[in-house]
């Protein structure tokens, strides 16, 4: 058996026990709180002399152990003090939750353990694998199933439905929903009812999901649809109740045909009890509907309330705020799956209507993920083997190398064009580059870094200047496209940072911020 020793503070002394009780077997872990706040603001020098005056204190001799794990933030490299102790000292993970599983992993990742680098990528994987563990662990109360998929009376968890409106490449985009979820709603922009349209809408989806639902402005679609067999009638106000015969509705508050929408979490709650009232359905899901801001707040607020009075699901379209503000919709999404779910409700729905809420049934699949696991552990989403950090970073690595020898200025400089013109662009498929060198004609497509090599190879870029300048732009157009952004060759890309933004702002309001 494995001696092993954990050094924490004081403070997390009991936590950390708790963690340790699960090590397997083949391991005897101790753990020793130091008497200060944080430890991995320690050097490596004052963490062998804290060390080594509190094991003293106990009569404990370092050599004793085979080896001692520390936090994973404590800096630099910890082999001369292993050296000098006589045992290896080794980083361990950054966070509990992460240490966690390392210690029940520990028999599978001691040879991964080091001094310099923190138990981080390795570890990953083991608490993804965790994370799925636990949201097939979660024993929910089930409201009802539709067709294999159970809905949640409550969350966790929290799932993802899909909306589709039922215009431009619609197979494309069922196709992409079906990806994150089982459930789709195909959205109907009639402006007068067409029934007509619904079997070959119903055939289509029903390729991919598992549940079809429909939503439609006008009960005779609705009741259409239900004849065909949509599995689920959303948006049914007050003027649709009695008229849609469907075993599953989503119930509105407020009557659309009489002008009457509710706006205060008081009436949006009296209105939707009096609607559910009549709704003789068998399956009913209630959504007292998310307002765009200003309004937000207080729909929430009504969210909360229902979930507290009523004993059906709740669903809640969160891109009634996505697609209405000037956000980026990765931080919106997360944001809002969150409120949802601490509001009772189990499913949210999710359209990509607009440029800018491209990617957000993705977005949305990851926050529903974290926020589930959030509820179910009652902690922040976070430090779960992935996360919603598209632009930014938890942690910034750099690598500097040396700054020594002649400084020469960096300028603008002239160069001979030379007899090929490249042009390049980005689409759904990725970046692509066509050549003209005089009658000639060439396209290449693919990686874009090999779409550079392939040019210098095939002798259709020979200056070192033009080599330079099409790796700039190559670079260029596959962040665009990888970031789903406008790309036009030899215009900036469009990423100013929040401070270029700020000072942008502060020209136009001297004074007044």
């Amino acid at each position: 058996m494995k001696r092993v020793l954990i050094v924490t503070s004081k403070r997390l002394e009991e936590t950390v026990r708790e963690i340790v009780s699960e090590a397997p077997n083949e391991y005897r872990i101790e753990v020793l709180g130091l008497p200060v706040d944080v430890v991995a603001l320690l050097t490596p020098n004052a963490l062998k002399r804290q060390l080594l005056r509190e094991l003293g204190k106990r009569g404990l001799d370092v050599k004793s152990f085979d080896f001692v794990l520390v936090s994973g933030m404590i800096p630099g490299d910890l082999k001369p003090i292993s050296e000098e102790l006589g045992v290896k000292v080794l980083k361990g993970t950054k966070t509990l939750n992460e240490l966690k599983v390392a210690i029940r992993k520990l028999n599978e990742l001691e040879d991964k353990l080091s001094f310099d680098k923190p138990l981080e990528d390795e570890l990953r994987e083991y608490v993804l694998e965790e994370v799925a563990k636990e949201l097939q662990s979660i024993d929910f109360e089930k409201a009802f199933d539709l067709n294999g998929f159970e809905v949640p009376l409550r969350p966790p968890p929290v799932k993802v439905v899909a909306e589709v409106m039922d215009k431009g490449d619609l197979e494309e985009k069922l196709s992409k929903a079906s990806e994150v979820t089982s459930f789709v709603v195909i959205g109907s922009t009639s402006t007068s009812p067409n029934p007509s349209k619904l079997p070959s809408l119903l055939k289509l989806a029903e390729k991919y999901f598992k549940v079809v639902a429909l939503d439609s402005m006008f009960w005779k679609e609705l009741n259409e649809g239900c004849k065909l067999g949509f599995d689920v009638a959303f948006s049914i106000d007050r003027s649709k109740i009695g008229k849609v015969k469907c075993d599953a509705v989503v119930v509105i508050p407020g009557d659309i045909e009489k002008g009457y929408w509710p706006s205060s979490p008081e009436e949006k709650v009296k209105s939707l009890l009096e609607n559910l009232r009549e709704v003789k359905s068998e399956k009913v899901f209630i959504d007292p509907v998310l307002s765009p801001p200003p309004n937000t707040l207080a729909s929430l607020i009504a969210y909360y309330d229902l979930s507290k009075k009523v004993k059906l699901p709740l669903i809640m379209g969160i891109s009634n705020f996505t697609e209405l503000v000037d956000f980026d919709s990765v931080g919106t999404n997360a944001t809002l799956i969150q409120l949802a779910a601490e509001s009772g409700v189990s499913l949210v729905m999710v359209t990509e209507e607009s440029d800018k809420a491209r990617s957000s049934w993705y977005e949305s699949a990851i926050a529903s993920v974290m926020s589930t696991i959030s509820l179910h552990r009652k902690t922040p989403p976070k430090d779960l083997g992935t996360d919603l950090l598209i632009l930014k970073e938890k942690k910034i690595d750099r690598l500097i190398y040396f700054e020594e020898g002649e400084e020469i200025e960096a300028r603008d400089q002239s160069f001979p064009l030379e007899e090929s013109v490249v042009r390049i662009w980005i689409d759904g498929d990725g970046v692509k580059a066509s050549v003209v060198r005089g009658r000639e004609k060439y396209l290449v497509k693919g990686d874009p870094y090999l779409i550079g090599k392939t040019l210098i190879a095939k002798g259709l870029v020979k200056e070192p200047s033009h080599a330079l300048y099409l790796g700039w732009e190559l670079h260029k157009a596959y962040l665009a496209w990888k970031q789903e952004k406008s790309y036009i060759q030899e215009m900036p890309l469009k990423c100013p940072s929040s401070k270029e933004k700020w000072e942008e702002l502060k020209e136009f309001f001297k004074g007044q911020l």
